[in-house]
């Protein structure tokens, strides 16, 4: 009796608890990982074993790339209605400070070639199984695009103008 009823039990319950725990299963829409997602939208399994595409919810933290550059960043931002908008920035263009801790996981780097944007993405895996997490990080002294066609250095993340950094000599040291 006790054998059936584990039976029964097993093969009522079973397939609820197998399925609930479904990562590709549609209505689950936060972000699966820490971090910043690659896109507002993800692919998903309806009901019917179809497979929709449904958003992200909305405010899940995301960035989007230059089109043609595997890392330089464009922009970082939030989710909303599937698109990633730009996050509120201060007067400098800088995150909000509560990210930097969580957020700003990838090592600062330099760079002598001209960057298009002092912040980078990178990614991080702890396991194959797991899910890739997206963390951002900084250039600092690179050259960067500045506008108007100016070469700017990249301080803290941002690119700044080469009108504040004077050249300290003018030019070669004479005997």
């Amino acid at each position: 009796m006790a054998r059936a009823l584990f039976y029964l039990f097993v093969g009522l319950f079973g397939a609820v608890i197998g399925n609930y725990n479904d990562p590709n299963a549609c209505g689950q829409t936060d972000y699966p990982a820490p971090g910043y997602s690659p896109s507002c939208k993800r692919q998903c399994i309806d009901g019917d074993n179809k497979t929709q595409e449904e958003n992200y919810a909305r405010g899940t933290f995301c960035f989007v790339k230059y089109s043609n550059d595997d890392e330089a960043l464009y922009y970082l931002g939030h989710c909303d209605n599937g698109e990633c908008l730009p996050d509120n920035r201060d007067a400098y263009g800088r995150p909000p400070r509560q990210w930097d801790d969580v957020y700003h996981v990838c090592e600062d780097r330099r760079r002598d070639t001209t960057v298009k944007n002092c912040t980078y993405i990178c990614m991080k895996q702890k396991e194959k199984y797991l899910p890739r997490e997206y963390y951002y990080g900084i250039y600092r002294n690179s050259p960067c695009k500045y506008g108007d066609g100016k070469t700017g250095i990249c301080r803290s993340g941002l690119c700044e103008s080469p009108d504040l950094f004077p050249p300290i000599d003018k030019g070669p040291m004479t005997p």
